[in-house]
C-alpha cells in the first residue's frame, strides 16, 4: 500500500509516475503572506485523473487541481509560476495571497504497432533520444522481445497491433508508427487509429504504392481528407533500405516533429 500522505510518500510516487512515463504535475507553494491556509514548501501531485499531497485546501486547491489538468492537456507544458489573492482571485473567506510553482513532467511516447526487425531497431534508437516507448505484437517469435530484454523501459504489450489501435492514447504528446509484417495490417491498424481522432503524428512504414491503397481505404471509409495526417512513407528521405537505416529516418522525422510542435506551443 503507497504512503500517500508524506513527503518520502509523495517523492515516491512521483519516481513511480516517472518510472512509467505517465504525466503529472508536481505543485508547489513557494511564497504566501497574510492569511493564508497553507506553508511554503507544500506540495501537492496531480495527474490526469487523480492527486495526493495537498497545497491548502479550499478554492486554492480546487484553482490548483484546475490549472494543472489544462497543462496536462497542453503538447508542451513548461514551468509556470502564479500568484494568487484569494479573495480576489478565488473568492476565498481567507485573505492573504499563494504563489504556486506548477513544474510538469510529461514525456512523449512513442506507440509502435508491431515488432519486428524495424521496430527492433526503432524502439533503442527513440528511447535515446527520450521518447517513453510501448510496442504492441502479438508474436511469440517477434524481434522486439529480445530488445525488451535487453531494454526493460521499452514496455511490450501482447497484443495484435490491429486491436491495440482501438484503444492506444490519442493525447497532444502520443505519437504512432505502424510497422506491421502485413500490408493489410498496416492499413487496417493505420485505420482504427484514424478514425477515433487526430492523432499528434501518425507515420506507417512503406512504400508509395502503400500509400496509394491506404488513400483508397480512407476514401472508402468517407476519410479520404485524412490522409495528409498521416507519414507515409514515414521517415525522412535519406534513401533508407536497412532496419537500422529506416530506424534512422523515422527517429529524425519525430525528433523533427517534436521540435515543430514545441516551438509552435512557445509561439503561442
Amino acid at each position: 500500500m503507497r504512503d500517500t500522505t508524506t513527503l518520502a510518500g509523495l517523492y515516491a510516487e512521483a519516481l513511480r509516475l516517472l518510472e512509467s512515463h505517465t504525466p503529472f504535475i508536481m505543485v508547489t507553494v513557494i511564497d504566501g503572506g497574510g492569511s493564508n491556509p497553507t506553508t511554503a514548501g507544500a506540495k501537492m501531485l496531480v495527474t490526469s485523473n487523480s492527486f495526493m499531497g495537498t497545497v491548502g485546501g479550499g478554492e486554492l486547491e480546487s484553482k490548483a487541481l484546475d490549472v494543472s489538468r489544462e497543462l496536462l492537456a497542453r503538447s508542451h507544458a513548461r514551468p509556470l509560476v502564479e500568484k494568487y489573492s484569494l479573495v480576489r482571485d478565488l473568492g476565498s473567506e481567507c485573505g492573504g495571497w499563494v504563489s504556486l510553482l506548477y513544474d510538469p513532467q510529461v514525456p512523449w511516447h512513442l506507440h509502435i504497432y508491431g515488432g519486428g526487425h524495424v521496430a527492433a531497431a526503432l524502439a533503442p534508437a527513440a528511447l535515446k533520444v527520450g521518447l517513453a516507448i510501448t510496442v504492441y505484437d502479438h508474436r511469440e517469435d517477434a524481434p522486439i522481445r529480445k530488445v525488451t530484454q535487453d531494454h526493460p523501459e521499452i514496455r511490450l504489450t501482447v497484443v495484435s497491433a490491429q486491436d491495440a489501435a482501438n484503444a492506444t492514447p490519442l493525447g497532444p504528446k502520443d505519437l504512432h508508427i505502424v510497422m506491421t509484417p502485413s500490408h493489410v495490417t498496416d492499413i487496417n491498424t493505420a485505420l482504427n487509429i484514424i478514425r477515433r481522432g487526430s492523432p499528434a503524428y501518425l507515420g506507417v512504414m512503406g512504400s508509395r504504392r502503400k500509400a496509394l491503397q491506404l488513400k483508397k481505404e480512407l476514401e472508402a471509409h468517407a476519410l479520404g481528407d485524412r490522409f495528409d495526417e498521416i507519414s507515409i512513407p514515414a521517415g525522412v528521405p535519406i534513401g533508407s533500405r536497412t532496419p537500422p537505416e529506416i530506424a534512422i529516418s523515422i527517429t529524425a522525422e519525430l525528433i523533427s516533429h517534436i521540435r515543430d510542435t514545441d516551438k509552435s506551443d512557445r509561439e503561442d
